[in-house]
Order: C-alpha cells, then structure tokens, then sequence
C-alpha cells in the first residue's frame, strides 16, 4: 500500500463537527500534522479572567515585597545585626511587619472577594 500522494488529495482534510464555532481544519505538509483553528472563540470566560488576575496580582504583589525587602535587608544591609542595633536595623524590621501586614491585608481584600460562580 502506497501512503505517498503527490497530488493534493492530502493537504487539507476538513473534519465535520456539530458545532459551526469551533471548526477545525487539518493541513497535511511533508509527514507532520498541523492544525488550524477556524471559527474559534476568542478570548476567556469573565470567571476565568477574574480567577487569573488574582492569581497573578497575588505572585506579583507577593514578589514585589520580597524583592523589596531583600533588597533592603540582605544587599543594603539592614536585617543584619553588626553588634549593636542600629536605627536603621530599626527601621528596617518596622518596615518589613508594616508591609508584611499590608500585604498580608492585600491577599485577604483580593480573595475575599465573591466572583458570581463562587455564589452558587
């Protein structure tokens, strides 16, 4: 049985679906299989999206804090002890629980919130 074609019986083969929104074309070129979606909806459902953003606003906000406070504590110096406590040792551990706090608040303000599915 003989799988090469040379004509073009083989480059598009189009598969019936029941829906006319997500139609799906397959290409055939040189032995790889290739799709192509045609009629696709684009975009995310709105819970979806929502559910995302938080998500990413989480990591974000969360990075963000300790970048900063690495930043401030280890390159700069001032979570270090030097043998004494200095102002700014002070001033850095205030810092670091004041925006630990925030950002802890911050979590707690993005989750609480109700997205309509979780209702149901």
């Amino acid at each position: 049985m003989n799988f090469r074609s040379s004509g073009n019986e083989l480059n598009s083969i189009k598969l019936p679906v029941a829906s006319h929104v997500s139609r799906l074309t397959f290409h055939v070129r040189s032995g790889t299989l290739q799709y192509q979606t045609c009629f696709m909806p684009q975009g995310m459902e709105p819970e979806v999206r929502k559910y995302l953003f938080k998500v990413l606003n989480s990591l974000c906000y969360g990075l963000l804090w300790l970048a900063l406070n690495v930043l401030g504590g280890l390159y700069w110096g001032y979570a270090t002890v030097n043998g004494k406590v200095s102002v700014g040792n002070i001033l850095f551990y205030a810092w670091f629980i004041l925006s630990l706090a925030a950002l802890l608040y911050s979590y707690y303000r993005i989750w609480s919130t109700r997205t309509p599915s979780d209702e149901e």
